[in-house]
């Protein structure tokens, strides 16, 4: 830009004075020699900024290459990875996102043959206590998730709810639905307000469970 410019500036001096010197010397009375003389530095100054007009030219086309260079790198569309999902236990109204289920190819040795397996899809359930809606539990299962006060044999540990059994309630999948079954407990466990016993319950998003006197609405995805 600075090197188009100074050229541009160096042939509008070269033109003025051209201009400046052929009025005067047809204002005035000059010998031929002269004239001569004056003409033929005219034509080389006409020469020299047809020099500089052209190495103005280069440098123009050489910015508008190196910007048509940079507005097609620019074009270029750029693929992100994809972030890992992660999941926080410390904010309650995260939404946590699944990876949808992906196969998994097996190459079986004694033939060409290729057997894809499908992956068992995960499900992730969080409970929201009723009364207290900061107060969250979540746990991600691929078959059953089980809730109790024992923090070595449950998912989802209640150790602050007295009135839960140590292992009170299992969540578990059956044809791509989520059941609620009671495991024997003491207080006894309700879908919505129905008793969960002698068979499961399905239980789904938005669903009130409840176990003894914890009240949890429920999130699967």
């Amino acid at each position: 830009m600075k090197t188009k410019i100074l050229c541009y500036i160096i042939d509008g001096i070269i033109l003025i004075s051209l201009i400046a010197v052929w009025v005067y010397v047809l204002l005035t009375e000059m010998p031929m020699k002269s004239i001569i003389a004056i003409a033929l530095i005219s034509l080389v100054l006409i020469i020299l900024g047809g020099v500089v007009l052209f190495v103005a030219m280069r440098s123009e086309s050489g910015e508008k290459s190196v910007k048509k260079q940079v507005e097609e790198k620019e074009e270029v569309p750029v693929i992100e990875k994809p972030e890992p999902v992660t999941k926080n236990n410390d904010d309650p109204e995260t939404d946590i996102m699944l990876k949808e289920p992906t196969t998994e190819i097996i190459l079986d040795k004694g033939s060409d043959k290729t057997e894809i397996i499908p992956q068992k899809r995960s499900f992730y359930v969080k409970l929201q206590d009723k009364n207290n809606s900061v107060k969250t539990y979540q746990t991600y299962f691929d078959t059953e998730a089980i809730i109790g006060r024992h923090e070595g044999n449950c998912n989802i540990v209640l150790a602050d709810e007295k009135s839960v059994s140590r292992r009170h309630c299992r969540l578990f999948v059956d044809k791509d639905r989520i059941m609620a079954e009671d495991l024997g407990s003491s207080n006894r466990t309700y879908v919505n307000g129905i008793q969960v016993e002698g068979r499961a319950l399905e239980i789904k998003s938005g669903d009130e469970l409840r176990m003894g006197r914890a009240i949890f609405i429920v999130t699967i995805n």
